[in-house]
């Protein structure tokens, strides 16, 4: 907010101020920067998360660097990784080789408008030498010849490709799940297909059903029943929404919305058919695992949730006595499970700052994604509580939706490619080695520099009880933000100006303007 930014701030208000900062500071940069001091201060940022890497980490290993204006502006037919990933890794670039006042140097040139043509490069090139663009190839050939030297020293497990290897459309298969008979069902979409419900058998393909939209992409499978959530837009209110449970049987080849004008996600079936468990996100932030009859939808137990634990993916174990789920507390997960005779719940994993996605639970283990290496593989953890953790796959970029077999024998997971998710199906071994969980921290794996006063601030952030009333007041909190000329939309000789107002809470708006047709 300063220079020519500042001056279109005080003739236009918030609209000329952002206006005028859109023209000069790329969106990558303000996003890039906003992962990196997330990551700077906590444990658990997106710039430690092999997951937010993972369409770089594919192209890159695979020797695909794209130009910088396919990279800042994406693709409708190549994976272009966002520009979350690729501002980070720009800003991190810029403050770990150019000094951490480097980045301030750049934005306070371009936000003044120092230099008239492309002023954040130009200012860019000013303090670091280098322009946007050579900036980019500089910081993405840094990453490759890390992520490339530690390619050549991982020792990859040998896994069986089931989907096609080359698509010439990009492609992703996600949440495989083993059928009764061996056969697989996964979710599949394209880019120039919306997601569908597909069974592979012997190298063909057969759909299903087709999949609708949803706040997350899941899928479940218990012996011949699949359960989903979709989207639900409220008629009036268009900030209210709700994810429904949608079943499929595939002996009936039928497909019903469970429930109406709810908040799940995650269901599961048990495993006679009769219940269902999901998590149910409550309008005051409260959340809950619910026990629901499968034919009626109704609930017919909540879990307790005391310390209101962000609660993900709950499973049945294969006697229907257990419930297996993952808890987020402080920014930390662990594994929990469910007695249903004694209503207790057992902790079975240590709490951890690593990302843990999907998983799939056999007799004894539990088969989940995480991010302990510092790429994302399938680990086990024992159902009784000893805490022991074993690796099972290594791959290059990541393996995700892992899914046990019947016999336990073989592990079906989906591994990210340049050209998508692609099924893959792995052997596992009896006697698979424990896992030490590596100090990514202290070895710098992220290669995150800090300072002395840049440090995980969120365990030090005080708890404080703020007393809750009710909203009151049409205008209460309203404010003037943005003001100027404006101009018809129907006619070029119509000129006049125009205020515009909001409210705290955003549900009240006004834009107050004067127009005058030069014509009359």
């Amino acid at each position: 907010n300063r220079g020519l930014t500042k001056f279109f701030h005080i003739i236009a208000g918030q609209d000329g101020w952002a206006g005028s900062m859109g023209f000069s500071i790329p969106s990558w940069y303000l996003e890039g920067d906003a992962v990196l001091i997330e990551t700077l201060l906590s444990e658990n940022g997106r710039g430690r998360n092999p997951y937010f890497f993972k369409e770089q980490r594919a192209l890159l290993l695979n020797d695909e660097t794209y130009l910088y204006h396919k990279a800042q502006n994406g693709s409708y037919k190549d994976i272009v990784p966002n520009i979350y990933p690729l501002g980070f890794m720009i800003n991190n670039h810029i403050r770990n080789n150019y000094g951490i006042e480097t980045g301030r140097k750049i934005l306070e040139d371009a936000g003044r408008y120092k230099y008239v043509l492309y002023p954040f490069s130009s200012a860019m090139k000013k303090h670091t030498g280098l322009s946007t663009a050579k900036m980019y190839k500089k910081s993405a050939f840094e990453l490759q010849k890390k992520w490339k030297e530690e390619a050549t020293n991982l020792e990859v497990t040998q896994s069986k490709l089931i989907t096609k290897e080359h698509p010439k459309t990009v492609t992703h298969y996600t949440f495989p799940q083993y059928l009764i008979d061996g056969s697989i069902i996964a979710i599949k979409r394209s880019f120039k297909e919306t997601p569908y419900l597909v069974t592979i058998k012997n190298g063909m393909e057969e759909k299903v059903t087709t999949v609708g939209i949803a706040a997350e992409e899941y899928l479940s499978v218990t012996n011949d029943k699949i359960t989903w959530t979709e989207h639900q837009k409220d008629l009036r209110h268009s900030n209210k929404n709700y994810s429904n449970i949608i079943t499929y049987d595939l002996v009936k080849n039928t497909k019903n919305q469970l429930t109406t004008k709810s908040r799940y996600y995650s269901p599961n079936y048990s495993f006679d058919g009769e219940k269902m468990i999901a998590v149910r996100y409550k309008e005051n932030i409260k959340y809950s695992i619910d026990i629901i009859d499968s034919k009626t939808g109704k609930i017919i137990e909540s879990l307790p949730n005391p310390t209101n634990d962000f609660l993900i993916t709950p499973k049945w174990t294969k006697n229907d006595k257990s419930i297996i789920f993952l808890a987020k507390r402080n920014s930390k997960l662990a594994f929990f499970k469910y007695n249903l005779s004694n209503k207790k719940p057992q902790q079975i994993s240590d709490w951890t700052a690593n990302t843990i996605g999907q998983f799939s639970v056999s007799n004894h283990s539990i088969y989940f994604t995480a991010s302990f290496s510092g790429i994302d593989n399938t680990y086990s953890i024992d159902l009784d509580g000893n805490r022991n953790i074993k690796q099972i796959s290594s791959v290059i970029v990541g393996a995700y939706f892992p899914s046990i077999s019947k016999n336990e024998d073989k592990l079906i997971f989906s591994e990210f490619t340049t050209k998508g998710y692609k099924i893959h199906e792995q052997e596992i071994k009896e006697n698979s080695t424990l896992y030490s969980n590596s100090n990514l921290d202290k070895s710098n794996y992220y290669n995150i520099k800090t300072t002395n006063i840049e440090h995980a601030i969120l365990d030090s952030v005080p708890t404080n009880d703020y007393k809750t009333s009710d909203y009151k007041g049409f205008l209460k909190g309203t404010k003037l933000h943005s003001w100027g000329l404006s101009t018809s939309t129907t006619s070029t000789s119509t000129y006049g100006a125009n205020v515009q107002f909001q409210n705290i809470l955003n549900d009240f708006t006004a834009d107050i303007g004067v127009l005058h047709n030069l014509n009359e």
